[in-house]
């Protein structure tokens, strides 16, 4: 069951327990917003086609791009082959520190790093009349205001509360700041399970769930 949340109703909640002003509690959702939606598919892909020049194996990404979930080779309209992910850090381990040295060919993984998307290996033909192309499926970011709604998706609104709370904390409570992370670890590894369809979803939390906390 989907639930629906502004995001001046997770701010008003993050307030209750760690006091703050709604511009900064506004600029924690964001922030929580970007990580959590880079960790959790929430949100329908938008897609890119990228068009290749022979030898290039680095590629802009938009600004809004938060994270690369898929790719795919077209070697033309009818045929493409999914991408592997992988990552700068594995092609370094598997092929060591000249791993960008290999030769052209068709790619057959795809990395992220630093604003780019990389590809390997770098395609060996120059995209002409459309083909071949790399199309990407993202996730985008847009900044959420304080009566925009979280991704209809979740099932709570508690990933973004608890980060809140460890951001506010460092300020207002730092005792608690271990508290609010691992509360905010544990509701991400929930909805991540729910979101691919490891465990059921639970109905929609709508009371407080972060314990009344007295203060000094």
């Amino acid at each position: 069951m989907a639930l629906t949340r502004t995001a001046q109703q997770v701010i008003d909640c993050a307030s209750e327990h760690e006091q703050m002003d709604r511009n900064r509690g506004l600029q924690l959702l964001n922030e929580a917003h970007i990580e959590i939606i880079r960790n959790c598919h929430l949100i329908p892909d938008t897609t890119m086609t990228i068009s290749l020049t022979a030898g290039t194996q680095e590629y802009a990404l938009p600004d809004s791009c938060v994270r690369v979930w898929d790719a795919a080779y077209f070697s033309n309209a009818s045929s493409h082959t999914p991408l592997k992910p992988t990552n700068v850090d594995t092609l370094y381990n598997q092929y060591g520190p000249n791993w960008q040295l290999q030769s052209a060919g068709v790619p057959w993984a795809f990395y992220e790093r630093g604003g780019m998307v990389g590809l390997v290996p770098a395609p060996s033909v120059t995209t002409a009349t459309g083909y071949p192309n790399v199309t990407l499926y993202y996730t985008a970011y847009t900044a959420l205001d304080f009566y925009d709604t979280l991704p209809t998706t979740i099932f709570s609104m508690y990933p973004w509360v608890y980060f809140i709370c460890a951001k506010q904390a460092v300020v207002t409570s730092p005792d608690k700041v271990a508290m609010y992370e691992g509360l905010y670890q544990k509701e991400m590894k929930q909805m991540q399970e729910a979101i691919f369809g490891r465990i059921g979803r639970d109905n929609p939390r709508i009371g407080l769930k972060v314990p009344r906390l007295s203060r000094a």
